[in-house]
């Protein structure tokens, strides 16, 4: 797949999103660890297998597995993750992640977009599980009109399950 451009940041350099290959599997493990460290020491653990290569290259063989990607003076570097499990019109959002410092810039939400219009344009619901206490996260989840539908606790901590419901691109 071709690089799609998603926009520019602020300094001039350029995002862009293209599907994961085999090449990524060490970087996009490395990257989810760093984007979820946070998230390990504030809340006790991050996403189911965020930290594994095994379930990376699972979604990377069996799942829909995106890079970003960022380019500044012709150099390009990855800079995050995205992995969407489909079945049937249902489109279920497993990790976005981004590096620390790209984050809290509307990247997630340009990629969002760009999935929902561009890549699943079938998918007639989107789902996400996020941590409750996670204020950014829940923060995302509404601005793209996602709703929170229940609470779950299945390890250390209490997790939010959104749901969006949207007319299909076509």
């Amino acid at each position: 797949m071709k690089p799609y451009f998603l926009g520019s940041l602020k300094d001039g350099s350029k995002i862009y999103i293209r599907r994961a290959a085999f090449y990524d599997l060490h970087t996009l493990t490395s990257l989810s660890k760093k984007c979820f460290s946070n998230d390990v020491k504030k809340y006790g653990e991050g996403p189911k297998l965020h930290d594994s290569g095994l379930h990376m290259l699972d979604n990377i063989t069996n799942h829909h597995t995106f890079v970003i990607l960022r380019k500044k003076n012709d150099v390009i570097k990855k800079i995050g993750g995205v992995v969407v499990r489909k079945k049937d019109k249902i489109c279920h959002l497993s990790l976005i992640f981004f590096l620390p410092k790209f984050q809290r810039f509307g990247l997630g939400i340009k990629v969002m977009n760009y999935l929902i219009k561009e890549e699943f344009k079938g998918c007639t619901k989107w789902e996400a599980w996020t941590v409750k206490e996670n204020f950014v996260t829940k923060q995302f989840y509404e601005r793209l009109g996602f709703k929170k539908v229940k609470e779950e606790k299945p390890g250390k901590v209490l997790l939010s399950f959104y749901e969006l419901f949207i007319t299909p691109y076509v």
